[in-house]
């Protein structure tokens, strides 16, 4: 059974780095990191592109603004 983890703003910065971190300590291949962002697209996919191509489906983006509690129900989907 793998582990899950929810990096909040984990496209740039130490964001980044933890997902990175979390990815290269990883040893199961049912382990998921599920990184939330607000606004950069670009960023968030080339934070993917940046890992090792076997590692890549262990990342889901989610779009989601945490300052706008509108925004906080994407987080379900």
């Amino acid at each position: 059974m793998g582990r899950t983890t929810v990096v909040t703003g984990g496209t740039a910065g130490i964001g980044k780095a933890i997902v990175r971190k979390i990815i290269s300590e990883s040893c199961d291949d049912q382990d998921l990191v599920i990184v939330l962002y607000g606004h950069n697209d670009e960023a968030a996919k080339a934070m993917v592109s940046e890992l090792p191509e076997k590692d890549r489906g262990k990342v889901r983006l989610i779009k989601a603004d945490l300052s706008e509690y509108s925004s906080i129900g994407q987080i379900r989907d």
